[in-house]
């Protein structure tokens, strides 16, 4: 084969290879762009899709809304009821008039910064369960129970109860609040409610609950009780 040969061999193959080329990047160039038109098709479909959703979910909450608060509203007595449901069994002992008589403990402080426990008798009306002694103790003591003070007071936020009748276990829920860095204060606290519930024979052990995290599991109250010698009145639960 002559050089002028290989030479026209040549350059007919790069016109080819030209030409294959070229088909080819028409051919990528046709695919891409299809997808590429696709995909942008197909991204604002669903977006159409997300905001007809998004405009039904708007409609059908304004047409519920005023069912969906009143729903709302009823939850936290749902809730109290179902925790009372499950205390029914736990009532300190009344007599025929549905008179109770319940201990409660409060502190006194004492010079040296400390204090000493003392025990209030109080009588009530109607039947008592954990519950109601809690509300009793976090109101305080009287007016005429001179120099007690409480460390249960109101501010501290008791959310939620609940009880193991198979252990004997009562479980009570606090938020941040119950929580004081003062130690006097903390041991009162724990002390006031520990001896005012287990003046439930059923309660064999109380768990402290803040935060849903387990702070104290208690099974005894080892704290020495001074009797106060006030009596008080008959007050309406």
């Amino acid at each position: 084969m002559n050089f002028e040969d290989k030479v026209i061999i040549t350059v007919i193959s790069g016109i080819v290879l030209a030409v294959f080329l070229d088909l080819q990047a028409k051919k990528q160039y046709h695919h891409v762009k299809n997808n590429i038109k696709k995909v942008s098709i197909e991204e604002l479909l669903e977006d159409k899709k997300i905001h007809k959703a998004k405009e039904q979910i708007e409609e059908v909450y304004e047409e519920n809304k005023e069912k969906v608060i009143e729903s709302a509203k009823k939850i936290p007595q749902k809730i109290e009821n179902s925790y009372l449901k499950n205390l029914e069994s736990l009532t300190l002992p009344y007599n025929d008039a549905e008179i109770t008589e319940i201990n409660l403990y409060f502190p006194r402080f004492l010079k040296n910064k400390k204090t000493e426990m003392y025990q209030v008798s109080r009588k009530i009306k109607g039947k008592v369960n954990p519950i109601i002694a809690l509300n009793i103790l976090q109101k305080g003591p009287l007016e005429k129970e001179a120099g007690l003070v409480n460390a249960y007071y109101e501010g501290v936020s008791f959310y939620k109860i609940s009880y193991d009748e198979e252990k004997q276990i009562l479980h009570l829920f606090f938020d941040q609040s119950f929580y004081s860095h003062n130690d006097v204060i903390m041991k009162d606290r724990i002390d006031q409610i520990c001896l005012t519930l287990k003046q439930f024979p059923e309660i064999k052990s109380i768990y402290y609950w803040i935060e849903n995290q387990l702070y104290l599991k208690q099974e005894k109250c080892e704290r020495k009780v001074i009797k106060y010698k006030e009596e008080t009145k008959i007050k309406e639960n």
